[in-house]
């Protein structure tokens, strides 16, 4: 899989980022430049980051359904740049194989519509799919807009996570990204915290569900801001949560 989450603040960016993660593989590595998900293991020098992967290489492998085996984040600072997320992923390649997870929070920070960084492009265009098990990379990108995409990468996403957007000109890019023109409507109707998933089925044609209670992909990222509650049962937001 490789997918993109998108919504404003508070919406669960992060958190369905991780429960989309967790069903799909038992290591999962995350970029957490925001220190968003406070409950895991977090490193902050790429040297222990990398000697901790190292040490557990032989936990990558299995994709089979068994226990989760781990988590850990690397927290780049407060202004990580395209050359340090570069270094991230070379160690992720150099001490990770099989099948894994890897969550790019604020993706944004890492491309543009006209570029995006080599160690992004990595994961996007060349990393292991579910072609290629048991090696297979899994990739979640979460942003807040869809304006902040870099336009080539829309053959690549298999997946768009989408909470609701008003704003005409992401509206627009939206329908760019994925040449789907009955999205804008869909999407700037979306209630509270309802997500709409959208994707292409086997034969090329798009597939679109909502999701409109949070409660079933709701996970403790350790952001402590409480749980979520279904739309259809509230009519609103309810609670916080984090990105």
């Amino acid at each position: 899989m490789n997918a993109l989450v998108n919504g404003v603040r508070r919406k669960g960016k992060s958190t369905l980022a991780y429960a989309l993660a967790e069903a799909r593989a038992r290591v999962i590595i995350i970029w957490d430049p925001n220190d968003n998900y406070r409950k895991f293991l977090a490193f902050s020098d790429l040297v222990s980051f990398g000697s901790f992967l190292a040490s557990r290489a032989d936990q990558t492998f299995d994709a089979g359904e068994k226990q989760h085996e781990f988590t850990v984040r690397y927290i780049a600072g407060d202004e990580p740049t395209w050359e340090d997320f570069d270094a991230f992923v070379r160690i992720v390649r150099d001490n990770c194989g099989g099948t894994y997870a890897v969550i790019v929070d604020e993706a944004d920070m890492l491309q543009t519509r006209a570029k995006m960084s080599s160690g992004l492009a990595w994961f996007v265009r060349r990393a292991p799919t579910e072609a290629d098990a048991p090696e297979t990379v899994h990739v979640f990108q979460t942003t807040h807009s869809p304006k902040d995409v870099y336009t080539r990468s829309r053959n690549l996403i298999t997946d768009f996570y989408i909470f609701r957007i008003q704003e005409p000109g992401d509206l627009d890019y939206l329908v760019e990204l994925t040449g789907d023109p009955s999205l804008p409507d869909l999407v700037r109707n979306l209630k509270g915290r309802e997500v709409l998933h959208w994707q292409l089925d086997e034969l090329g044609e798009p597939k679109i569900d909502v999701a409109n209670d949070p409660a079933e992909w709701y996970v403790d990222i350790g952001s402590h801001r409480g749980r979520y509650e279904a739309t259809e049962k509230t009519g609103s937001e309810v609670k916080e949560d984090g990105e």
